[in-house]
């Protein structure tokens, strides 16, 4: 019995750098990442989107910005 995979995405860090705030959870600071995202159904490549991802340097917490 074979398993297939048919949905596969795949995450690239292209840059990350601090991005100058303070995190609410720990009171360190913020790194944003900038990350190349590429989503894929049996090996063809369907979707392709660069996304910034937020995360607290001390405690890799996830944080979301709301402008």
């Amino acid at each position: 019995m074979t398993i297939f995979q048919v949905f596969d995405m795949r995450e690239k860090v292209i840059k990350s750098e601090g991005a100058g705030v303070l995190s609410p959870c720990c009171g360190d600071t913020v790194i944003a990442m900038l990350l190349d995202c590429n989503l894929r159904v049996f090996c063809i490549p369907i979707s392709h989107k660069t996304k910034t991802k937020y995360l607290c340097s001390n405690c890799s917490h996830s944080l979301i910005f709301k402008r």
